[in-house]
């Protein structure tokens, strides 16, 4: 699946008129060495990574040889890993420069204005720091209200979207196909899932958004089938009813998969989502 929240998170910054690339060392098949390779080659000012638990040791030895040719390239982590241990995180990796904890979007812009005017970080929401030997965490960063006034991810700073990326056979309807996350967070609480990034309080983008962003995924890349990888889809009953009947009155010729809790979803909300071309 094509990483969404980068996409995301470099739409933002490219339209704060910053010039931002993707490496998505997955689906090209790079290697370590490759990796390094190809930033050392773009040598970027900043170097933002995100992380899971079971890459962060990954990250480091690639960002170890980075700092060993260029010590001032900035580096910036993010991610569920940091963001699930924070402090942790800092302490057993020193070369991490710049911890962002939870939602990035909005707390990377002010990072990104904060590094390029020289101006301290300690009044930027959301982050970790290191400051006189010390690792510093500011005020925690409110989770954002209307997802509406996010662009859409930069699908286009990505390797090409149908060549490099195939969605798992047991999301497959039919091809091509891609992914979609259309809200945050979730009220459940699953002892297995991670909630510190997008918390417990659900939020989506409004059924208009979500209609746009498949039209765009259809006009774009000829999208017929999308694995909604929401949290929770069920949870936003009104919601996901609405989005059915749009899509079944401007006949947009769409099938899907949504993932949901299974205590959540009800007769009528499973009899829109088949009506719609929800099939899994």
């Amino acid at each position: 699946f094509p990483p969404l929240g980068i996409a995301l998170l470099a739409a933002v910054i490219r339209e704060k008129g910053y010039e931002v690339k993707i490496l998505d060392c997955i689906a090209l098949n790079m290697n370590g060495e490759q990796a390094i390779k190809k930033i050392l080659e773009e040598n970027p000012k900043y170097l933002a990574v995100t992380s899971i638990t079971i890459s962060i040791y990954n990250a480091q030895e690639i960002i170890q040889r980075i700092k060993k040719t260029n010590k001032d390239m900035k580096i910036i982590v993010g991610g569920p890993h940091v963001t699930a241990a924070p402090e942790k995180t800092m302490e057993v990796f020193p070369e991490f420069d710049v911890g962002v904890i939870g939602e990035a979007e909005d707390t990377f812009v002010e990072l990104l204005e904060n590094l390029e005017k020289n101006k301290p970080l300690d009044n930027v929401a959301g982050l970790l720091i290191r400051k006189e030997g010390k690792i510093i965490r500011t005020a925690q960063r409110p989770l954002i209200k209307d997802l509406d006034k996010l662009p859409f991810p930069a699908w286009d700073l990505l390797p090409d979207l149908l060549t490099y990326y195939q969605p798992a056979a047991d999301t497959l309807n039919r091809t091509p196909a891609t992914l979609l996350v259309t809200s945050r967070g979730c009220p459940g609480r699953c002892n297995y899932c991670d909630q510190s990034v997008f918390g417990q309080r659900i939020r989506g983008y409004s059924t208009d958004y979500v209609i746009r962003m498949i039209k765009f995924l259809q006009k774009e890349y000829g999208i017929k089938e999308i694995f909604f990888q929401d949290d929770n889809y069920v949870a936003l009953r009104q919601r996901m009813i609405e989005i059915s009947k749009k899509i079944i009155d401007q006949k947009i010729d769409i099938t899907y998969s949504v993932m949901g809790r299974v205590d959540q979803v009800t007769e009528e909300g499973l009899r829109w989502l088949k009506k719609s071309g929800c099939w899994q």
